[in-house]
């Protein structure tokens, strides 16, 4: 069984600066197969990785700033 933090993790290794909304809504898909405990901790620290994507001016994708 693959873990969901891993493989959120992996989406955004993989796409990179061609990250898009659908990628995201597949990240939040899996933080909501997350147990409950780890979930809160872990959606922190993907949004963190995302927002260092987005937030850069180069970023030409679908996905608005994160605060």
């Amino acid at each position: 069984m693959s873990d969901p933090f891993s493989d959120a993790l992996a989406i955004i290794s993989e796409r990179g600066s061609d990250i898009n909304l659908g990628d995201l809504r597949e990240i939040e898909g899996l933080i909501a197969d997350c147990p409950l405990e780890t979930a809160a901790d872990m959606q922190g620290w993907i949004y963190e990785a995302l927002s260092l994507i987005v937030n850069d001016p180069l970023y030409e994708g679908d996905i608005p700033p994160i605060d």
